[in-house]
C-alpha cells in the first residue's frame, strides 16, 4: 500500500528527476517523469478518498490503478473545478489539453525539443500550470 505522503514525495522526485534528464538532453525519458509526476498527484488526491475503517469498492479501486490522467482526474472528483478552471483561465485549458494527452507509451517514441518545453510548461508553470493546481487539492 502507498500512502498520500509517499505519492506526494514521489511527485516531487519524478519532477526532480525529468528536470535532471532533460539538463542532459533526454527529453523523451524527462516528459515521460513529467506524466508521472502529474499521475503521482492526481493519486494523492484520490489517497484521500480512502478510509481506514472500510473497505473501498472494488470498481473504484480497479479504475484507479490507470495512468490515464482524464479519467484519474474524474475519480479523484476534480473535474467540475478543472472545468470551471480552464473556462476562467484559457492558458490553463491549454496546458490541461497537452497533459491530458500524456501517456505512459511515450517511452516508445521520439520527440522535440519545443515538445518538451511545452510539456514541461504545460507541467510546471507556478500561474497556469496543471501540477501547482493540483498541489492546492492535496
Amino acid at each position: 500500500m502507498i500512502t498520500k505522503e509517499e505519492l506526494i514525495a514521489l511527485t516531487n522526485l519524478r519532477v526532480m528527476e525529468a528536470r535532471t534528464l532533460a539538463c542532459a538532453g533526454l527529453n523523451v525519458g524527462a516528459c515521460y517523469l513529467l506524466g508521472y509526476a502529474a499521475e503521482c498527484a492526481i493519486k494523492a488526491v484520490l489517497a484521500s478518498q480512502f478510509r481506514a475503517d472500510a473497505i473501498p469498492d472494488k470498481n473504484f479501486v480497479e479504475k484507479i490503478y490507470s495512468h490515464k490522467l482524464a479519467a484519474l482526474l474524474i475519480h479523484a472528483k476534480l473535474k467540475d473545478e478543472l472545468d470551471k478552471r480552464c473556462l476562467r483561465d484559457p492558458a490553463f485549458a491549454a496546458n490541461w489539453n497537452t497533459v491530458q494527452l500524456w501517456t505512459e507509451q511515450l517511452r516508445y517514441r521520439t520527440i522535440l525539443d519545443t515538445v518538451y518545453s511545452d510539456f514541461e510548461m504545460a507541467v510546471l508553470d507556478e500561474g497556469t500550470g496543471i501540477l501547482p493546481w493540483i498541489r492546492t487539492h492535496w
